[in-house]
């Protein structure tokens, strides 16, 4: 069975909108429900908690993307026409968490 590219594209491409949405989603929770702590007390807490964010929205990443590769196998091209708007929010998300919630 020979499969296109973009039955590898477009999976990859959800994948990399997901892990933006889950890292802005993650930087947003953590800045609501808990503050920064002292810094004095905690010397590297700011970058403890990025890494954390930032494996987390990759493995969020990963399932999402497997997912969208078997839907996308299921449905067909029609998972490439909800590509360009599901883009635009996502840098409307990225954009309300760095303006909002940095």
């Amino acid at each position: 069975m020979k499969r296109d590219r973009a039955s590898w594209l477009v999976p990859i491409a959800i994948a990399a909108c997901a892990g933006v949405v889950a890292y802005a989603l993650a930087q947003i929770i953590q800045s609501t429900w808990f503050p920064a702590p002292d810094p004095r007390r905690t010397p590297s807490g700011g970058r403890i908690a990025f890494f954390w964010r930032a494996w987390m929205s990759l493995y969020v990443a990963v399932l999402i993307g497997i997912g969208a590769a078997g839907f996308r196998a299921r449905v067909g091209a029609g998972l490439d026409r909800m590509l360009p708007p599901l883009i635009v929010g996502v840098a409307l998300t990225a954009l309300v968490q760095g303006i909002w919630f940095p």
